[in-house]
């Protein structure tokens, strides 16, 4: 069986890369996409982050102390306006500003901005808090002709301590918050869909084309003809996954803004630094979920008469795997919770998150190795069964 299974498997993995299709769509469009995706995602965000106080031309109307406030940002352009509404609406200015002294000597600022438009939206971001630190230099400046310290009046501080921190933990570091939201969803998604393809040209694709009777009738047996097509439809889905996670690590290195987003409150992204068996125990879990996918596949391809009805059975497949992924999308690492690990799918987006969040957790990885190997040899056992019927195999 050995023997013949490698023959199948190396003519199909041979067929599969004269494919000009296949070599793009799964190998080169990811190495290339990502990398620029990310990269103009970076620019565009530096860009909005950076050039909104250059951008930014206010229309002011009323108080002179309105004035004050926007000088505190030199970048800002002022400009003097009878209807600051009138020039807003007209699109001639990016924000609108009146200030109002009230009877009992406060300032009262109203900040008009066009909501349906980021730079006015982020302008009036940067404004808001031009006024209240305006506002506050107004309070020290008055406490200080008292003789008073604004820091004296002030009972309560806060400082924020991550639990590792205040435990001296070394952790396994963490991806970033953008990273292990993105790349456990990335991997199933790319599981679920990069063998349907071939697996619908290996299975119905031979009914189709009325060469799967020849097939059966040569001397090698049905189980290595299955397996050997199995195989070449597993390396098939793993070499997209390869070539994807590739593209993002390219990405990461040319726009490492993207992912991280550093601020502290959001997830700091450090150096992962992860034990050597909780690695292997991931890819091991990769693996057997890329079976588990290609082998639903196989079966799908395999009942369907034609490559078209195979792959619109298999959106569905890929539809259904969201699901579990997009449910753990928002959680952190911290969050995933053990009964998990029995739920396909969403075991390897939880095991994921967790290594990625520098979280390890060997009964989770087990567990969920144990629960896809059983659903790798349910699969198995099904499309064993059904390359044993002759009314399944040679229907069309």
């Amino acid at each position: 069986m050995g023997k013949y299974m490698k023959v199948v498997f190396l003519k199909e993995m041979l067929d599969g890369f004269r494919d000009r299709r296949t070599i793009i769509s799964s190998l080169l469009v990811p190495l290339v996409l990502y990398p620029m995706m990310f990269t103009f995602m970076d620019r565009g965000l530096s860009g909005m982050m950076e050039g909104v106080e250059e951008r930014t031309i206010v229309a002011v109307a009323g108080s002179a102390a309105v004035y004050d406030i926007l000088a505190l940002n030199p970048g800002i352009s002022v400009r003097e306006s009878e209807d600051p509404l009138a020039d807003l609406q007209n699109g001639n200015v990016t924000l609108a500003l009146r200030g109002t002294e009230t009877p009992d000597g406060k300032l009262e600022v109203e900040i008009i901005y066009d909501d349906k438009k980021n730079d006015s939206s982020r302008a009036a971001e940067l404004v808001g808090r031009l006024v209240g630190q305006y506002g506050q230099m107004a309070v020290e400046q008055s406490l200080a002709a008292l003789g008073i310290r604004l820091a004296d009046l002030v009972p309560v501080t806060q400082r924020y301590t991550t639990i590792s921190e205040a435990t001296d933990e070394t952790d396994g570091g963490s991806a970033g918050m953008m990273a292990s939201m993105m790349v456990p969803m990335l991997v199933v998604v790319l599981l679920a869909v990069g063998g349907m393809a071939i697996a619908s040209d290996l299975f119905a694709g031979e009914k189709e084309r009325k060469t799967m009777e020849p097939l059966l009738c040569t001397r090698a047996g049905r189980s290595a003809i299955l397996t050997g097509k199995l195989l070449a439809v597993t390396t098939f889905a793993l070499l997209n996954v390869t070539a994807s996670v590739a593209g993002m690590g390219i990405a990461l290195m040319l726009a490492p803004g993207i992912f991280s987003m550093s601020d502290e409150m959001t997830g700091a992204a450090s150096a992962l630094n992860l034990p050597i068996p909780v690695i292997l125990l991931t890819v091991g879990l990769v693996l057997l979920m890329a079976l588990v996918f290609s082998g639903v596949h196989v079966v799908i391809s395999t009942y369907a008469r034609t490559s078209r009805e195979a792959a619109t059975y298999g959106s569905f497949i890929m539809i259904v795997s969201y699901v579990p992924v997009f449910a753990l999308m928002f959680l952190g690492a911290g969050d995933i919770q053990r009964w998990m690990m029995f739920v396909p799918v969403m075991n390897v987006s939880g095991a994921l998150k967790m290594v990625l969040g520098g979280i390890t957790d060997y009964t989770f990885l087990l567990g969920s190795i144990g629960v896809s190997l059983l659903f790798v040899l349910g699969v198995m056992a099904l499309a064993r069964w059904m390359f044993t019927k002759e009314t399944i195999m040679l229907r069309s």
